[in-house]
């Protein structure tokens, strides 16, 4: 096959070094791209972003430079987008606007600012990654669209409370917003996200009551590091026994631990250091056979099991 009709073209993980062959640009048939973690270096080659057929383009972990002058119209619609780690500064660019057939989009640790655009609601998008950027601003409502299902916005310096309509993505399987600002108390909405897996708040400034009334299928709940102030003392409509890990360290919750934490029969990790919990730790939790961590250091909860 002469390289002109090369159709895929994957050289990930092969130590590479230098730049990227404008040349490159000259594969009109290429519909797949894949160059992530080597070690080239130099600018982002614009010319590719002119191929007619190319859907997916991943360019992750290879330490790019990023034209900020130049101005991108992309002649075709990208399925598949990485530019993580690409130097990519500003706004999130706008021409994405125009990618509606979009579904996969990773500009993960890069140098973005400015606030979250409306238009990301516009397109096709399953899979957002914008972590590690300087992203500001609130998170604008129409983000949750009912297919989404994996969104990634820690590390960046988003604020404000979680929109009340969360629960519209309804088919959500991760969401990662640690280490950010938000504030607030959690919006019942987030207990009716029932597709949800993985839910990381750490390291924000949410308040109120810790656990919402979940009906998803958790595996992974992280709090930790917020002002948290209370655990439920009930969950009836709860749906956890899959979770694995429940992290609440590092907040001010008081009062005692109820008792259906013993339900979660999964449970490997429960940490609750940094709270001032009172009382014994529930008896009923040395019957969890999965648990091999349970940290109440820092706590006021004496560190034994209360009689049976």
């Amino acid at each position: 096959m002469e390289a002109l009709q090369f159709q895929f073209l994957s050289l990930s993980f092969n130590g590479l070094t230098g730049e990227i062959p404008c040349s490159l640009s000259n594969l009109a048939e290429l519909n797949s791209l894949y160059l992530y973690d080597n070690s080239l270096t130099g600018f982002v080659p614009l010319g590719l972003f002119e191929l007619k057929k190319l859907k997916y383009l991943d360019f992750a972990n290879i330490q790019l430079s990023w034209n900020d002058s130049a101005v991108i119209t992309a002649r075709k619609l990208f399925i598949y987008l990485s530019l993580k780690s690409c130097g990519i500064a500003g706004e999130i660019p706008g021409w994405l606007s125009g990618q509606k057939e979009l579904e996969f989009l990773d500009l993960r640790d890069n140098k973005l600012s400015g606030s979250i655009p409306p238009w990301l609601a516009d397109l096709s998008i399953l899979f957002l990654f914008l972590a590690g950027n300087r992203l500001t601003g609130v998170l604008p409502p129409s983000l949750f669209a009912e297919i989404l299902l994996f969104i990634d916005l820690s590390r960046n310096a988003l604020e404000g409370e979680l929109p009340k309509n969360i629960c519209n993505a309804s088919s959500l399987r991760a969401l990662s917003l640690g280490n950010n600002k938000f504030h607030g108390s959690l919006p019942e909405s987030v207990s009716n996200l029932s597709s949800l897996l993985v839910l990381d708040l750490s390291n924000n400034f949410f308040s109120g009551d810790i656990l919402p009334a979940f009906k998803a299928a958790a595996y992974i709940l992280s709090f930790s590091d917020n002002h948290f102030s209370s655990i439920p003392m009930s969950m009836p409509n709860a749906s956890l026994h899959h979770l694995t890990v429940l992290d609440l360290s590092d907040n001010d919750i008081t009062g005692e631990l109820p008792l259906y934490l013993a339900e979660f029969a999964s449970l490997e990790i429960l940490s609750l250091r940094g709270n001032s919990i009172g009382g014994l730790i529930p008896a009923s939790l040395s019957t969890l056979q999965n648990l091999f961590l349970l940290d109440p250091q820092a706590t006021n909860s004496q560190e034994r099991f209360q009689a049976s």
